[in-house]
């Protein structure tokens, strides 16, 4: 919090509070429910500015829609509170995508479509997964499973 302190006192104990609060708050800073700025501020507005016009990628791709925007801020939003955050990217088809990546042979890419359907991809070591699910506004657990499973080590 740069320097400023969460409570009044200037005691050992209110000191050793302080600590505690901040370790929590930069605890929730990092996870995605509440501190997904660095997606929301950062990342997901320059890949929204970068392929909101036809052919953004020299190739003819798709310029991403408003309801492509929503349907994945949406997504972004529902991931639960302590989730490792994704990096964003955009497909040629005018869709968000979001990927987990802990090593070359475990990785979690996520398309979130307009029309409300996720389609994934894992590899986790020697094991592929991929599929379609539907999005009702929160994240399905086959995600969250993989999400986990990108992880494990």
């Amino acid at each position: 919090m740069n320097g400023a302190t969460l409570t009044p006192g200037q005691s050992d104990v209110a000191k050793s509070l302080d600590s505690e609060l901040e370790e929590h708050r930069n605890f929730l800073q990092s996870s995605a429910a509440i501190g997904n700025e660095r997606l929301l501020l950062g990342e997901f507005p320059e890949v929204w500015h970068e392929c909101r016009q036809p052919d953004w990628d020299g190739y003819n791709a798709a310029a991403a829609t408003i309801d492509s925007l929503t349907v994945a801020l949406y997504f972004l939003l529902s991931l639960p509170v302590g989730i490792r955050l994704p990096t964003v990217g955009a497909t040629p088809s005018g869709n968000f995508t979001f990927e987990w990546h802990h090593s070359r042979r475990r990785s979690l890419t996520v398309i979130v479509a307009e029309d409300g359907y996720i389609h994934y991809a894992a590899l986790l070591g020697a094991d592929i997964q991929d599929g379609k699910v539907a999005f009702f506004d929160e994240v399905p657990e086959t995600i969250l499973d993989l999400i986990a499973k990108v992880y494990e080590c």
